[in-house]
């Protein structure tokens, strides 16, 4: 990846940077969540330096040896340095605490979720978008973040950031006692594969797995609002989503799509109809 999406003080310095980045680059965002929580601030990034300091670092020394050590690997300017999602899970310290237990309330098991699930496949690719924008731009700090990164996390066997449909599928199964087909279940899990590469991001899964109560944040929906809107005129035009999704659409697709979702006609989405988008229950939206 290489387009600088995230929030100030949180993105790993390679985004910063202008480099190449992989999922190494949310360990640190990982890192960052945990420092802002110790000091009350997030890293800050000198431009001069071309590098982040820690204000109140000094505030680490109130923490164990082993959770000093994990926060620093987190947060080491070398992607390649830093632990990879598993190896951060399993860390000593982490295991001491017994926070690295699988909970018995997984929120894979949740009948909610999976109704989620199969919504998000069911919705346009526009809709899809505007959601995959709106977490792409969030800080992922309330509950219902940590609920949806857990689960994540527990089916993403190998670590690497991502997870296969079969992988995510065969979790899922496991968690429903009352039983699913797995294929059916491999069927819904594609719907959430927006880039159609094979493999579910974690970007990808919380736009599947959020509520329409997180989605329909005013605050967030600004955020990808705006992210959309490349030359900030308070609408997004139907070049401007060619420019972000290039290959997505065909320019009929493109234009049917607007006009269905533009209601006031004017061939570009406002704000109001941007947030129209994440709010809308998929019982009303065109399949």
């Amino acid at each position: 990846l290489t387009a600088m999406v995230g929030t100030d003080g949180y993105m790993a310095p390679e985004i910063l940077l202008s480099r190449p980045y992989g999922p190494s680059a949310d360990l640190f965002s990982v890192g960052a969540v945990m420092h802002a929580a110790i000091v009350g601030l997030p890293p800050r990034w000198v431009p001069e330096k071309q590098a982040y300091t820690f204000p109140g670092r000094m505030r680490w020394r109130m923490l164990s040896p082993g959770a000093q050590s994990l926060l620093g690997r987190l947060l080491e300017a070398d992607p390649a340095a830093r632990p990879s999602a598993q190896e951060a899970l399993h860390d000593p310290w982490l295991l001491e605490q017994g926070t690295s237990s699988v909970k018995e309330a997984s929120l894979l098991s949740s009948p909610e979720l999976l109704d989620r699930l199969k919504s998000f496949g069911r919705r346009s690719k526009l809709e899809r978008a505007a959601r995959m924008a709106l977490v792409a731009m969030s800080k992922l700090r309330s509950q219902e973040a940590q609920d949806l990164q857990d689960a994540f996390l527990e089916a993403d066997e190998d670590g690497d950031g991502e997870v296969t449909i079969q992988e995510l599928a065969l979790a899922l199964q496991r968690r429903h006692s009352a039983g699913q087909d797995v294929e059916e279940l491999q069927s819904v899990v594609a719907g959430l594969d927006c880039d159609l590469h094979g493999k579910i991001t974690y970007c990808e899964w919380v736009a599947a797995g959020a509520s329409q109560a997180w989605l329909g944040d005013s605050s967030r929906a600004r955020q990808a609002f705006d992210l959309l809107d490349a030359d900030s005129d308070g609408f997004i035009s139907i070049s401007e989503i060619e420019s972000a999704l290039p290959g997505v659409y065909t320019r009929d697709e493109l234009e049917q799509e607007i006009k269905r979702l533009d209601s006031d006609g004017d061939g570009n989405l406002n704000f109001e109809e941007f947030c129209a988008i994440l709010r809308e229950p998929m019982d009303s939206t065109h399949e």
